[in-house]
């Protein structure tokens, strides 16, 4: 079963994106910040990385950076879920090696389950 963290600080956006994922036959790790996320890695392995920007205690560059600088994630697919418009945030979430970034404004779920399978489909071609 593929693994994927969803990490968000609003458990209105975290909770139903983590039963839906689920539904969808995801195995769903749930972080509320960055520290959270840590704590989740030491345990368990994951396949994908969903990621707000824009939270408390450790943000989600923040996270990105601190993982990018071990081997086990350096290649890790993160699909950044942010309400963040700033310029400077999105520069450095490519720089970052982020695989996509989705505005949570402009997103619809189905869209983003999309990109979720599509990135399964082609990580196994």
């Amino acid at each position: 079963m593929r693994r994927i963290l969803l990490v968000d600080d609003s458990p209105m956006a975290r909770e139903p994106l983590a039963r839906l994922l689920a539904y969808e036959g995801y195995e769903v790790l749930a972080a509320a910040n960055g520290l959270e996320a840590i704590e989740a890695l030491r345990d368990h392995p994951i396949d994908l990385l969903l990621l707000d920007v824009i939270m408390p205690k450790m943000n989600g560059i923040q996270l990105l950076e601190s993982l990018r600088q071990q081997d086990a994630y350096k290649n890790l697919c993160v699909i950044a879920v942010t309400g963040s418009m700033d310029r400077a945030h999105l520069s450095r979430l490519r720089e970052l090696g982020v695989t996509e970034i989705v505005i949570k404004a402009r997103f619809k779920i189905d869209e983003l389950l999309n990109r979720v399978k599509t990135y399964f489909v082609s990580a196994t071609d």
